[in-house]
Formats: C-alpha cells, sequence, structure tokens
C-alpha cells in the first residue's frame, strides 16, 4: 500500500524537478536533445529560449496542479481495499498525465503569441 501512495507523488515532483532544473540552468543552445522541442520553439534563439523559460514555468504549475490531487486520494486510499486504491491510484495518475501532456499546447500558444506562425 506504501508504494501506491508514494506512486501518487511521482509525477508531482518529476515535474517539480524538471521545472526548477529549467529555470535555474535553461539549454542555451538549440540542439535535437535537450529541452522543449518543437518547430516553432527552434525557429529562432529567441523563440528557442522563451519556450525554455515557458516550459519551466508550466512544469511548475503543472506539478502543484497533480501535487492537488495525489494529497486528497493519499487520504482516501490509506483505509481501502487494495483493488479500490489500485484504482484511484490508476485514475489520478492518469489525470495527472494529461495534466503533463496539456503543458505542450500552452507553451505553443505561447510561442504562437510571441512570435507568429514561422
Amino acid at each position: 500500500m506504501v508504494w501506491m501512495i508514494l506512486s501518487l507523488f511521482l509525477i508531482p515532483v518529476l515535474l517539480g524537478v524538471i521545472g526548477l532544473i529549467f529555470k535555474k540552468k535553461p539549454v542555451k543552445t538549440i540542439n535535437n536533445k535537450v529541452g522543449y522541442r518543437s518547430k516553432r520553439s527552434m525557429a529562432s534563439q529567441e523563440s528557442w529560449d522563451f519556450a525554455q523559460k515557458k516550459m519551466s514555468d508550466y512544469c511548475l504549475i503543472a506539478a502543484l496542479i497533480t501535487l492537488i490531487p495525489a494529497a486528497i486520494a493519499c487520504f482516501y486510499v490509506k483505509n481501502k481495499t487494495l483493488e479500490t486504491a489500485g484504482i484511484a491510484v490508476a485514475v489520478i495518475m492518469a489525470l495527472q498525465t494529461v495534466v503533463i501532456v496539456l503543458v505542450i499546447p500552452f507553451v505553443e500558444k505561447k510561442l504562437k503569441d510571441e512570435f507568429g506562425d514561422k
């Protein structure tokens, strides 16, 4: 049961760590390996720098958003059967995954608003 409760916090912690790392040490040069990479973000050095900043900001926001249901679920699964707790954890982790995926369109929208369709 403890591993289930800990798994609820895996995504929020990873998002927080990624957000903090990229906020403190953003990837400086355009590359195909590390950083927020999309056609729009790689169009210029200016758009690259902007995308790295926005991505780190949104990862930190996503960490907080995913932390809330994890904390609530932690109390819910505490006294439940293993099967019920497993379902609750799976649902929360699916919702957390959706939040992760939503970071991309948010960053892309900011890039489009700032730099247009390049």
